[in-house]
């Protein structure tokens, strides 16, 4: 298991909160990803950014992880109205 410093995360993002969100979904899509592959079908996501040697078995949170430590994950967050 490839452990990450939370200092390191959290200089990504602007809180734990983010990181979670950000990282979870883009997870979300990495599985998505490697399902369609798995099925033969078309995906409709963007393909993991990482080479997939380097991650822990392919893990889709390990890749989405790696992505962010890269700098090659974006997020964005909607501004709420005042």
């Amino acid at each position: 298991m490839i452990r990450y410093n939370i200092d390191d995360l959290l200089d990504k993002t602007n809180s734990r909160y983010t990181l979670i969100i950000a990282v979870a979904k883009r997870a979300r899509q990495i599985k998505d990803y490697l399902n369609a592959v798995k099925r033969h079908e078309i995906p409709h996501v963007v393909p993991p950014q990482v080479d997939l040697e380097e991650t822990v078995k392919g893990e889709a949170v390990s890749i989405a992880l790696r992505e962010l430590v890269d700098s090659k994950l974006e997020y964005s967050q909607e501004e709420k109205p005042a």
